[in-house]
């Protein structure tokens, strides 16, 4: 099978799964491929060997997990800690903070309990009507 084959293949499957390949020529399968996601509309970089395990957009992932979960606990007074926000939706700490903090997709905490912050039930309500 020639390169142009094989490009040809991996781009029909970026578009099965609802994203633009934007590299133009592929050569290995541990080669980063830049992608542009129109489910969400980010850009982002993977490789195929991580593509075509089910690995997608960081952005599309934290929205699919959130939308699976659960979406009431009762802690302490009802706060929840960043990281107890995290294992509750079961997403990676350090994803949903990049989401929090560093990109704002998601509302930030609004409870100052000494020198921490805390998610309320408000917050968690809001992050819901974000992923519906």
């Amino acid at each position: 099978m020639n390169k142009s084959h094989i490009t040809n293949y991996i781009r029909a499957k970026f578009k099965k799964a609802g994203c633009e390949l934007l590299t133009k020529e592929y050569r290995t399968n541990k080669q980063r491929l830049s992608y542009l996601c129109k489910k969400c509309g980010k850009k982002s970089m993977t490789c195929w060997n991580l593509f075509s395990r089910g690995y997608r957009c960081k952005e599309c992932s934290i929205r699919r997990k959130l939308k699976e979960i659960p979406k009431r606990i009762i802690l302490r007074d009802a706060v929840y800690s960043l990281a107890e926000v995290a294992r509750f939706l079961n997403v990676e700490y350090s994803d949903l903070r990049k989401h929090v903090c560093v990109w704002r997709t998601l509302p930030s905490p609004s409870k100052k309990l000494g020198a921490k912050m805390y998610f309320t039930q408000e917050d968690l309500d809001k992050i819901e009507m974000l992923i519906e």
